[in-house]
């Protein structure tokens, strides 16, 4: 089997799951222990999850966009745990669900767009190390992992988050998060610092 059918095969058992038992307890059921991982490995800024937990993430965010955004939080604001993760991508449409992410990106925005940015730390690293492996994925698997780090190195202000926007368009053209990078940069919604 090679690595892209890997890949897809996670994501079709992914899209099964959905329809048999629904979107919100396929994803609550699927991320939990994959979210578990993605914690601890940040909690410990130290990448200790497994290639098929990379694997499995990676093919879960092609598929539900809301499990790339509570990684995202989870990079960017420290006190996030996997239960808010869960509640993130499981039920995105939830009130406190929703206004807790939009405030959160809101206050990173802003924050980034003031030179601030605290949660530049060891996690952020272990983050990117463990994104960096995700999105070597094949083909349009690795566009929302590589749209992640576009996303937080722009935030933290960093010059290459241009390029690897590019380099999620290449794998997706309609990555919109890597869309929305290269549109704020053209802006200079956030100074480059770094």
């Amino acid at each position: 089997m090679s690595k892209t059918d890997e890949y897809q095969r996670t994501a079709e058992q992914y899209r099964q799951d959905t329809k048999e038992h629904g979107t919100e307890s396929a994803t609550e059921r699927w991320c939990k222990p994959l979210f578990d991982a993605w914690m601890y490995s940040l909690d410990s800024e130290t990448d200790r999850t497994s290639d098929e937990t990379k694997r499995r993430l990676t093919a879960l965010m092609r598929g539900n966009l809301n499990v790339r955004d509570a990684m995202i939080a989870s990079i960017i604001d420290s006190t996030i745990s996997t239960a808010d993760m869960i509640g993130f991508a499981a039920y995105p449409k939830d009130k406190e669900n929703k206004a807790r992410m939009s405030a959160l990106l809101a206050m990173s925005f802003g924050n980034a767009a003031d030179g601030k940015t605290p949660w530049l730390n060891g996690r952020f690293g272990t983050a990117l190390d463990m994104l960096s492996d995700m999105a070597a994925a094949p083909e349009q698997f690795g566009a929302q992992p590589l749209a992640i780090i576009a996303y937080v190195s722009w935030l933290a202000g960093a010059s290459n988050a241009a390029s690897i926007a590019l380099q999620a368009l290449t794998c997706d053209e309609d990555c919109t998060l890597a869309a929305i990078v290269l549109s704020g940069i053209q802006a200079k919604r956030i100074p480059v610092r770094c």
